[in-house]
């Protein structure tokens, strides 16, 4: 049992490396399913988006059946500086793959800039500077040199020749958003330096990730069959959207989600049903269903992503993402209000 066991593990984390090392460019980032409650990471641009002092943590766990399982914990902090218009931003990310096998640990500082175009157009410009490091733990693996005939011998040292188990790098990414009061268009560039993450000598460059965004925000509390609810409350639906491309994979989240007053729901799509990988595989991966409820300055969002592609046969169990948003409001006093972004946040901001 403990033979197999230890094979197995070896096979994942061989296969680990492999990819590491040597197919970085066919890698994907990170992606979240609530990516409008991780806005750091999403876009640059959106530090400083609340006009408040924001505390953001999300954590996502990815297909928790399997060895091969994702665990991404994110926190970042942003605010605003009315006086120069700007927005600054830091954020810390890790991940780790293959029951911690392999980790990637990111610090990223961000800045943007807030221009008000016309009255109903305003346009924000953001960039970030980061260091980020891969790690490869060997510490647990075991190697065929240490298999006798009387089987594992812990006590064998291995003389295989181990990779470089750490490697550090500089990333750079831009991004900008357009928006009226009820709909916005985004794009973002990650990685615009292409970062070298490979673990051998070999030059491996990180592929440029570019990410557009964009939606429309319904106001219901005008209409006829709701004028009978209070005005202050926020009710609206929100189609969305969100397209990536990086190397030669692409992504497309396309849904809806619906806000009344402190709670809001979503359900999306993540796939191109128009295209195949194969003849026989098409490009389907998930349906994700979100609850978000916020009370003063606090917002709760809960996700869970039900996998649709040929993985379901491994019953991974989908991906669960949890994120809590806080916010420190800021009076800006003598100051014109700013105009908010309509995309759905937990909060605004007054």
């Amino acid at each position: 049992m403990n033979l197999t066991r230890n094979i197995t593990q070896n096979i994942l984390f061989i296969t680990i490396v492999f990819l590491a090392s040597f197919c970085v460019s066919y890698s994907q980032d990170i992606q979240f399913s609530q990516f409008y409650s991780a806005p750091l990471y999403l876009n640059p641009a959106f530090a400083g988006s609340s006009h408040h002092h924001r505390f953001i943590s999300h954590n996502r766990w990815q297909w928790p059946n399997l060895q091969a399982k994702y665990n991404t914990y994110a926190v970042s902090y942003d605010t605003y500086i009315n006086s120069i218009r700007s927005g600054l931003g830091i954020m810390a990310i890790n991940d780790r793959q293959g029951s911690g096998s392999l980790s990637t640990t990111e610090i990223q500082a961000l800045y943007s800039y807030e221009l008000h175009l016309h009255e109903k157009y305003t346009f924000r410009a953001g960039a970030q500077v980061g260091f980020g490091t891969k790690y490869l733990d060997f510490s647990d693996k075991t190697f065929t040199d240490q298999f006798t005939n009387q089987g594992y011998d812990a006590n064998t040292p291995s003389g295989e020749e181990l990779l470089n188990p750490r490697k550090n790098y500089l990333d750079i990414g831009v991004g900008g958003i357009l928006y009226t009061p009820r709909a916005w268009f985004g794009i973002s560039g990650h990685h615009v330096n292409k970062p070298n993450q490979s673990f051998t000598t070999s030059v491996s460059p990180l592929p440029t990730k570019l990410a557009f965004v964009g939606g429309y925000k319904i106001p219901l509390i005008h209409s006829k069959q709701m004028a009978y609810l209070e005005a202050e409350k926020d009710i609206s639906i929100t189609p969305t959207l969100i397209y990536k491309m990086q190397g030669k994979s692409d992504q497309l989240d396309a849904g809806l989600y619906g806000q009344y007053d402190q709670f809001l729901i979503g359900a999306w799509y993540r796939g191109i049903p128009t295209k195949k990988y194969q003849s026989d595989l098409q490009n389907n991966e998930s349906i994700v269903a979100q609850v978000g409820w916020h009370f003063k300055d606090l917002g709760v969002g809960y996700s869970y992503d039900f996998v649709v592609s040929k993985l379901t046969g491994a019953r991974p169990w989908g991906a669960h993402e949890l994120n809590l948003t806080y916010i420190i409001q800021k009076h800006h006093k003598g100051v014109k209000p700013m105009k908010k972004l309509p995309c759905p946040h937990f909060y605004q901001g007054q």
